[in-house]
């Protein structure tokens, strides 16, 4: 009977097809599981972390590419080996407490190439009952920089000296340093939420504050100084730079404001500039008073000179004639010493005139050579003053203050020499196109100087020897003045000396080559008004003199010419005189009281019928403004004291004259 045994198979069958289909459906499951575990080992991977898989002897089980990339290795491998690069297991090694403990180990190694990993360690309990360990790793160098990066930012914006403060878009305060707690007074929990208009000192315009929030508006930066008020009512000053923070599609998210006390520095420019202001004031002072005693001093000096000359031309005892001689030349002196003065004040004050017009250099070192063959003559020394090799003959420049320097250094060498020679000579070193390059080179055979002596030389008030007996006289500017006016002429100048075997001045200067042709225009237009002085007979002057003794000089150098004179003491006179007369030419003193030359000139030329009348400045000629200030005020030419008779008729014969007119 087979019956149990089919019923046996029926049931083995079933159950057969029952492990069958739970063998496919565990089977799916694995493979289900394992679909899913290589997804995640795959996401992590594909998230730039890395996972390992340890046994309890250190051998890796299993590592994802991710940590083959950064360490190398492979399955089988020791792990102390592949991350630490040892050949034993590491001393107080985190493993250790996976594996004893059981525990979750979080921490953050670093290895050898500086690199910085987030790493969680965790127990996997195997089959056997042993425990292994799985790591999950993050590289988090590039966090930690940054981290580091913003400590460092976040310790310098703490204790930066500068005030930072961040706003909203509707310039609400989220952020204020330390700096603004100094600077303001209001604590950060005071400031937070507050618009800085908290600060405003109501000094400056709405508009000022309209165009800065334009430009912030605008997405630029602003920057500019504002006038704040503390939390205890003090105002100060803060220069800000104001700029909009953007995010990464270009959108303003914040404003951030970076500003600087500047308190003390506007302070200092305010001092600076009343400093300036105070220091404008007394250079305009000095400048007047300058011009005041040109006028006090040159106005007696031009009585005596020209008086005294004029004495010289009469019948006179041989007794007079020396007394008056004596007093002439005496004058002339102290007339030279007043110019260092005046010129050294004029230097100093920055109102030098400088010319720059066409001139003859023969005719400056003619001039030279005359004003030093006497003194030269009466000391028996041999003077010898030439022009070396092809330095062109006529050049531009201002011919009155090279002869100023000539004759200031030719003058020092004849007085400090009491025998042998003294020679003055000008080369050509260098030519480029129209300029050249030359230098003026005075030598003597007198007593020269030690090494101590010429580093004093060039300076103010300083001389060789001051001592209360010393054999030399002189103010002790004539070279500080040379030295001024070689530099004003952009050159240099310099000495070489040694005790009894005389000295050597040099300097060198770069001119223009002049016009030969205006040069002799000049000097044609010269020679005319030497011939055409007698076409100044008959010519009616009126004289503006406030001083009686030029009064009497001028009107005795002009009716000499023959011509008419008419005096009045100031401006206002002469208008009235204009008034009842009329005349050829005025001649105005630019310094008189209750009305001054150029007043009275700019009146003058405010009628019609005076527009062509001839106006010549009489000045003492010191400050550089005269000659523009003459002009500005109508008057057509400028003529110094004391009196010179060939400029004062020579300019006169120009004016007056048709051909001059």
């Amino acid at each position: 009977d087979i019956s149990e045994r089919k019923q046996a198979m029926q049931v083995l069958q079933l159950h057969k097809e029952q492990l069958e289909t739970l063998v496919r459906e565990r089977t799916a499951e694995l493979e289900q599981s394992r679909t899913h575990a290589q997804t995640m080992l795959d996401a992590i991977g594909k998230m730039g972390e890395g996972l390992v898989i340890i046994d309890p002897d250190y051998r890796i089980s299993y590592m994802n590419p991710v940590v083959v990339d950064w360490f190398g290795g492979q399955a089988g491998d020791h792990c102390y080996s592949v991350f630490a690069g040892l050949d034993h297991p590491c001393s107080g090694c985190k493993m250790d407490d996976v594996i004893l403990k059981e525990e979750i180990v979080i921490y953050q190694p670093i290895v050898a190439d500086g690199r910085t990993f987030d790493i969680v360690a965790t127990p996997i309990r195997n089959q056997d009952g042993s425990i292994s360990t799985m790591e999950l790793l993050r590289d988090i160098s590039t966090r930690m920089k940054a981290e580091e990066q913003l400590r460092k930012l976040s310790r310098a914006v703490e204790q930066s000296h500068s005030t930072l403060v961040i706003t909203d878009l509707d310039a609400n305060i989220e952020f204020v340093n330390p700096a603004f707690t100094r600077t303001t007074g209001y604590t950060p929990e005071e400031a937070l939420g507050q618009n800085p208009r908290v600060l405003k000192s109501n000094d400056q315009p709405s508009s000022f504050y309209r165009s800065m929030w334009d430009t912030l508006s605008a997405g630029e930066v602003w920057q500019g100084e504002m006038h704040n008020k503390r939390k205890d009512g003090s105002l100060y000053w803060e220069f800000a730079t104001i700029s909009p923070v953007k995010n990464d599609r270009g959108n303003t998210t914040h404003y951030v404001a970076i500003k600087e006390d500047v308190t003390l520095r506007k302070e200092t420019e305010q001092q600076l500039i009343e400093a300036q202001q105070r220091a404008e004031e007394a250079s305009q002072a000095k400048s007047e008073f300058l011009a005041n005693m040109s006028h006090e001093i040159r106005t007696p000096m031009n009585a005596i000179i020209g008086m005294s000359r004029l004495t010289l031309e009469t019948d006179l005892t041989a007794e007079q004639k020396n007394y008056i001689t004596k007093v002439h030349f005496s004058a002339e002196v102290l007339l030279g010493i007043i110019n260092d003065i005046l010129d050294f004040s004029k230097i100093e004050a920055g109102k030098l005139d400088m010319e720059r017009i066409d001139f003859s250099l023969q005719a400056v070192f003619d001039h030279l050579a005359t004003l030093l063959e006497i003194n030269a003559e009466a000391q028996g020394l041999e003077l010898h003053i030439g022009i070396v090799g092809n330095v062109p003959g006529v050049l531009k420049g201002d011919p009155l203050r090279l002869g100023q320097i000539l004759i200031n250094l030719g003058n020092n060498a004849v007085k400090f020499t009491s025998e042998g020679e003294v020679k003055i000579t000008v080369e050509l070193l260098e030519q480029q196109g129209d300029r050249v390059t030359l230098q003026f080179c005075v030598v003597d055979t007198g007593i020269g100087m030690t090494r101590k002596q010429q580093t004093v030389l060039f300076q103010s008030f300083s001389q060789v020897d001051n001592s209360t007996t010393r054999k030399f006289g002189g103010t002790g500017l004539g070279l500080s003045i040379s030295k001024k006016l070689v530099e004003l002429m952009g050159g240099t100048i310099w000495v070489e000396s040694e005790p009894d075997r005389g000295s050597r001045f040099y300097f060198t200067l770069e001119m223009e080559i002049g016009n030969t042709v205006n040069l002799d225009h000049e000097q044609s237009e010269k020679a005319k008004d030497a011939e055409s002085a007698d076409q100044l007979r008959g010519v009616r002057v009126l004289l503006v003199e406030d001083n009686i003794m030029n009064q009497e000089l001028a009107k005795i150098l002009l009716s000499r010419k023959g011509m008419i004179v008419t005096v009045a003491g100031d401006g206002a006179e002469a208008l009235k005189a204009l008034e009842t007369d009329t005349f050829d030419c005025v001649l105005m003193d630019v310094q008189m009281p209750v009305m001054d030359g150029y007043t009275a000139t700019r009146e003058i030329r405010k009628q019609p019928q005076y527009k062509n009348l001839p106006v010549i400045a009489l000045t003492a000629n010191v400050m550089t403004g005269d000659r523009e200030k003459s002009r500005a005020a109508g008057m057509n030419d400028h003529i110094g004291k004391p009196f010179n008779e060939d400029e004062m008729f020579g300019s006169m014969i120009r004016l007056i004259t048709p051909a001059g007119d």
